[in-house]
């Protein structure tokens, strides 16, 4: 029977954790307070296997006895993981299977993943933020390597896990441990300027890093939103470590900390480049132009000062046009933030960072201690069918839309299309959770995607700067560049604030360079570009 090829399986994955160190399987020994399931005190009780076999039905897998499994999930504040929706029940309906979901804020999901991970009984399904993760805990034993499983008993992954998906999920030992999010739309990042502004002022959208000073200029000095002494012309969030990632491809680097100079990879503060950027923001904070409080503002200020109509510009996510413009326009019935085109740069490139179709920072992960792995597959390959991607992107006729139109597009209930970025309500009804690998489809980005943000796509799928595949270091490596990274990170971080607010002369950059020299900048270039080597890139 399948239930006992997948029990041995599972054993023999068990054993082999057992056998292996720094698993935390004696720190698990000891019982949380509460026995309750949550993300801060993990189940810590044995079930027995109720597993049963399954059949196909309608294309995907479903089981012939009822099943339930525990899945560790994160969620936000403003979109909340709920198990009791209309979705919910027809998965369970299609699949057999009931989740109950442990739920973690996403504020702080790496401290109880790895709770979790330490506990003596973990989850049967864990959700991942980074496949890296994944893939290092399921070479120690903690996850399951699924690619035989899948091949047995989930023909609609099996079909999805084509040469390409393959190559981004197979960790460095050949297996497969983990899933990822298929149909991620490409557009992330991009230069957002209110227009209205712009218009005021009879100036165009700017086109090059020059001209974006002079318009920040004429915001700074002409003041159109009548902000006074809160006017921000510039105004980016969570440091610098962050928007000089999302404004890197204007500057001739890539937004992934390393950039390929001829046949090898450089880190990307180790290069002129870098200094290139540096001091064009340095330029604008010296005259006001940029936030003078850029090292500590937080996402909550700064959605704060944007929506109150003190801000001009910044650089972050594209659909925050429409998001953004709605909230002004409260106040102000002509304001409008868009999309620019990515500005030239002083090399004469340009670049915004996009996703991969393929998310592998959204994946799960099937645990050794999973109850019933068949169950597992069962739900997960119905969330990569066609039937399970309409229903939790698109949702239950009648309940989420109420027909298709003559382009098979749905036409959604009032309630949904008057709240395109409402993420209580579709977790009201269990569509369009980003919080759970699956396959989006492109109905859902045409609602959440406002006009503006679909504008500014077109101008920007041109100049989308394609993501690296994942990084698959050898456990040498891996060691290494953590190392590194703890040693040289805070380096960066430091040195790029000082030099940005003017705290530190530019004559200090060559100090800067021979520190990172010295912390081993070098090294690391070197091994990740042997890494990408292995994997073709």
């Amino acid at each position: 029977m399948k239930k006992n090829k997948i029990t041995a399986a599972v054993m023999a994955v068990a054993m082999a954790a057992v056998m292996l160190s720094g698993c935390g399987a004696e720190t698990g020994d000891v019982k949380p307070e509460s026995t309750a399931q949550t993300a801060e005190n993990p189940s810590t009780e044995t079930e027995n296997d109720n597993a049963g076999n399954s059949t196909i039905v309608d294309g995907h897998t479903r089981m012939n006895q009822e099943v339930t499994l525990s899945y560790l999930i994160y969620e936000h504040t403003d979109w909340p993981v709920k198990d009791d929706t209309p979705v919910r029940d027809r998965m369970f309906e299609a699949t057999n299977v009931r989740i109950e979901s442990i739920v973690a804020p996403a504020t702080n999901f790496d401290e109880k993943f790895n709770a979790n991970i330490m506990a003596k009984k973990l989850p049967d399904l864990m959700m991942g933020n980074n496949i890296n993760t994944l893939n290092e805990y399921g070479q120690k034993g903690v996850f399951l390597p699924l690619e035989d499983l899948i091949a047995e008993y989930a023909p609609n992954i099996n079909a999805r896990l084509d040469e390409r998906a393959r190559k981004m999920v197979t960790a460095s030992d050949g297996h497969i441990y983990a899933l990822p999010r298929f149909g991620q739309d490409r557009l992330r990042t991009a230069w957002l300027i209110r227009k209205d502004w712009l218009d005021d002022l009879g100036l165009e959208v700017p086109a090059t890093t020059e001209e974006w000073i002079e318009v920040l200029r004429a915001f700074k000095e002409k003041d159109p939103g009548n902000a006074g002494d809160r006017l921000v012309p510039l105004m980016n969030r969570s440091g610098s470590s962050v928007f000089l990632l999302y404004s890197a491809p204007t500057f001739g680097l890539h937004p992934e900390s390393y950039t390929k100079m001829g046949d090898s990879y450089v880190l990307n503060a180790y290069t002129e480049e870098y200094r290139n950027m540096v001091e064009w923001y340095r330029t604008l904070y010296e005259e006001g132009l940029f936030d003078k409080e850029f090292v500590t503002t937080s996402s909550k200020q700064w959605e704060e000062a944007i929506s109150a109509g003190y801000v001009g510009a910044f650089v972050d996510f594209a659909n925050r046009a429409d998001t953004f413009t709605a909230v002004l326009r409260e106040q102000d019935e002509d304001a409008e933030f868009v999309v620019a085109p990515p500005p030239v740069g002083p090399t004469g490139v340009q670049g915004v960072p996009s996703y991969s179709d393929i998310l592998t920072t959204t994946c799960v992960s099937i645990s050794k201690d999973c109850k019933d792995v068949e169950a597992a597959l069962a739900w997960l390959d119905y969330l990569y069918s066609e039937d399970g991607s309409w229903l939790t992107s698109v949702g239950i006729e009648g309940v989420t839309y109420t027909g298709v139109d003559e382009n098979g597009a749905p036409v959604w209930t009032e309630e949904i299309a008057n709240n395109p970025n409402n993420m209580s309500i579709t977790s009201k009804y269990g569509i369009q959770q980003q919080m759970c690998p699956r396959v989006l489809t492109e109905y859902e980005f045409q609602l959440i995607q406002g006009p503006l943000t679909l504008a500014g796509k077109e101008l920007c799928e041109p100049y989308y700067v394609d993501p690296y595949f994942p990084v698959k270091y050898t456990e040498e490596e891996a060691e290494q560049m953590t190392n590194y990274n703890s040693a040289v990170t805070p380096v960066i971080n430091q040195y790029t604030d000082q030099f940005i607010s003017g705290a530190l002369p530019m004559s200090e950059w060559e100090t800067f360079q021979k520190e990172l020299k010295t912390l081993g900048a070098e090294q690391m270039g070197e091994i990740f570009t042997a890494a990408q080597s292995r994997m073709g890139e």
